[in-house]
């Protein structure tokens, strides 16, 4: 008879903080300023810390248990990029995972680190899980519950690897929200590599141990996960939060994810978080309001005039992020995850090429004319670039929007600048602009 380890049918434990936890602080916290970012509307001041103790081993052992299921992983399991395999939604399968996350004791935790009162900013997104391994075939039956402690001899070029010049887990690359916590869930003895190195400064986070978790500011600080070499798997597990606050709002955005998640998923819980927020402002105001109309104070219009025209800007990105369904999957059945997660690559070879003038304005004049699915995303591009003109610092996805007068922001630059790879690709195709690259290749 198969074990239940070998059959993966398990039951998981029932999460315990007393048992489960085991909190010591992080030795170094750092701010944006020590990174030399600089802080706006959307940030807040602490930048991210390195790994302190977090799980027990019994946390790590009940965590392993509660996703290395046959279950968890016929529910959430993604194959997004090669040699990585995701675990999304996971909250959905584990109680153990969701009850972790979003339990009192684990969210004074992050929030005493981040120096804000911190939420999960939604269900889908408790519990990311990121495995590595070493072989090939079936993950799941390569995964023990018991971390592995096996140590895998190096080759010549494990031993040269360089996480900043060569492949790595997760590419450089921003987070969708403003911050992450990561938990390692793998005996990190034997293990090169598997840090997080952050671009600000070539920082390199001191290497992580089992059950030792990270938090950054990940949606400002641009960071990459290295790969592992030496151990026979890499399994981290990550929440995002997001300041829960009134007042201060957050610049989310979901390309990261769009390219190869459950969107129906996504886009559900997205509008609920976004909406309940606008909710929760607009409730906050009512009642500030009635609060001074009882007490006789002046109204200060301007308030008002600052909330409508910061809902304005949240509810259109809320709407900008959830692309149509059926362009993502047109697209990854003949690009796939990764090549739409290089939308912008493309782009920049197309904007590059001599003939860019004329090919890219007759692109845009097809877009404003023909394709009724591009018209929000036009309006968008003219709004931004007058204000561009006029002298606004404008902020896009990837951070502050630098022009100089004497390059025009194009169509293109508007897409990438909201996160829109699959918008940005549907309309390089549509209009001829990916042809440009075949003909370069050529």
């Amino acid at each position: 008879m198969p074990s239940l380890e070998a059959s993966f049918t398990h039951d998981e434990d029932v999460f315990d903080p007393k048992i489960h936890l085991e909190f010591s602080p992080a030795e170094t916290v750092f701010s944006l300023a020590d990174l030399g970012i600089q802080e706006h509307e959307y940030t807040t001041p602490i930048a991210g810390c390195t790994p302190f103790k977090l799980l027990s081993m019994e946390g790590v052992m009940a965590y392993r248990r509660a996703i290395l299921r046959r279950e968890v992983f016929e529910q959430c399991a993604g194959y997004p990029f090669p040699g990585t395999v995701t675990l999304r939604n996971v909250a959905k399968a584990s109680q153990f995972v969701r009850d972790l996350w979003t339990h009192p004791k684990t969210i004074e935790i992050v929030s005493n680190v981040l120096g804000v009162k911190a939420e999960v900013i939604m269900d889908t997104e408790i519990g990311h899980t990121n495995i590595q391994v070493s072989g090939s075939g079936d993950v799941l039956s390569q995964l023990t519950i018991q971390p592995s402690q096996e140590a895998r001899p190096l080759t010549k070029e494990e031993e040269a690897y360089d996480p900043l010049s060569g492949s790595s887990v997760i590419p450089w690359h921003y987070d969708s929200y403003p911050f992450v916590a990561i938990i390692m869930l793998s005996d990190t003895t034997h293990m090169k590599g598997g840090e997080t190195y952050i671009s600000a400064k070539d920082i390199q986070a001191a290497r992580p141990s089992l059950g030792t978790a990270v938090i950054l500011q990940g949606g400002q600080v641009k960071h990459l996960a290295a790969r592992t070499f030496g151990s026979s798997e890499r399994i981290t597990t990550i929440t995002s939060f997001r300041a829960a606050d009134i007042g201060r709002w957050d610049n989310s955005w979901l390309a990261n994810l769009r390219s190869y998640d459950n969107l129906p998923e996504l886009y559900s819980q997205w509008s609920l978080y976004r909406l309940k927020k606008m909710r929760d402002e607009l409730d906050a105001a009512v009642t500030k309001i009635e609060t001074a109309n009882k007490s006789g104070d002046i109204f200060v219009h301007q308030e008002t005039e600052a909330l409508c025209d910061e809902i304005s800007r949240y509810s259109k990105r809320t709407a900008r992020q959830m692309v149509d369904p059926e362009i993502r999957d047109g697209l990854a059945r003949k690009y796939g995850a990764k090549g739409i997660s290089e939308a912008s690559k493309y782009w920049h070879k197309v904007r590059a090429t001599h003939r860019e003038s004329s090919l890219i304005a007759d692109a845009t004049k097809y877009a404003e004319e023909n394709m009724p699915r591009m018209k929000g995303y036009t309006l968008d591009w003219c709004q931004t670039r007058g204000r561009i003109q006029r002298g606004s610092r404008e902020r896009g996805t990837q951070g502050l929007i630098v022009w100089d007068e004497q390059t025009d922001y194009l169509l293109g630059d508007e897409l990438e600048s909201q996160g829109l790879n699959e918008i940005l690709l549907y309309w390089m195709e549509e209009t001829g602009l990916m042809d440009v690259l075949a003909e370069t290749a050529g």
